[in-house]
């Protein structure tokens, strides 16, 4: 009955992925717990949220804007706007950052990204404790953005690692690397004999 009801959903253009409930018809509540302990934090001024003395210095965030940078662990992450468009100013400065020799060059580009996140009304959250925290730090924000541009040459470092095959049978490809359809051998051989026979 669940999945007929799914499938008439989906006929009227609901996504039923997105409905909070598994395929035997069981109601999903993981968000919904997460959502009200978020909204208990926020009501009650954020000091049940964040762990002793980790989250003292930051304010909690119900949900990450466009523009905000979010460090999370995994990869649905990287998707976000904010991540997107951190990841292109890392793109950006990357070459002046990889060949700057002294670190104080480096500490200078890192400052220049947040700084231009900051101008776009954006923020650095990291989660913690099941809520996003605005974080406050800024050596700790220049930190992961120093790690940021660390990740992204091991990226690439990973691309250019990557080993990559070509292969082509011998009877399409030439000497002279003109891939052309060759003859059989016995074709050839063939050829030759009648040449020798009508001689």
């Amino acid at each position: 009955d669940c999945v007929e009801t799914q499938y008439n959903l989906q006929g009227y253009g609901i996504p039923t992925d997105q409905l909070p409930i598994t395929d035997s018809g069981n109601i999903k509540t993981k968000y919904f717990h997460q959502w009200i302990r978020v909204r208990k934090s926020l009501e009650s001024g954020g000091s049940s949220v964040g762990k002793p003395g980790s989250s003292a210095n930051a304010s909690t965030i119900e949900c990450p804007g466009m523009n905000d940078v979010i460090f999370r662990c995994g990869q649905a992450y990287l998707c976000h706007p904010g991540n997107i468009m951190f990841r292109g100013l890392i793109e950006s400065k990357y070459e002046d950052h990889n060949k700057a020799d002294i670190s104080k060059s480096k500490v200078a580009i890192t400052w220049w990204i947040m700084e231009q996140v900051e101008q776009r009304n954006g923020r650095f959250l990291i989660w913690d404790n099941g809520c996003w925290e605005l974080m406050t730090d800024r050596q700790q924000i220049r930190l992961k953005v120093a790690s940021a541009f660390k990740d992204h040459k091991r990226r690439l470092r990973a691309h250019l690692n990557c080993q990559v095959n070509e292969s082509s049978t011998h009877k399409f490809e030439r000497q002279d690397g003109k891939k052309r359809k060759r003859q059989d051998d016995s074709s050839e051989s063939g050829s030759n004999c009648f040449k020798l026979l009508n001689n």
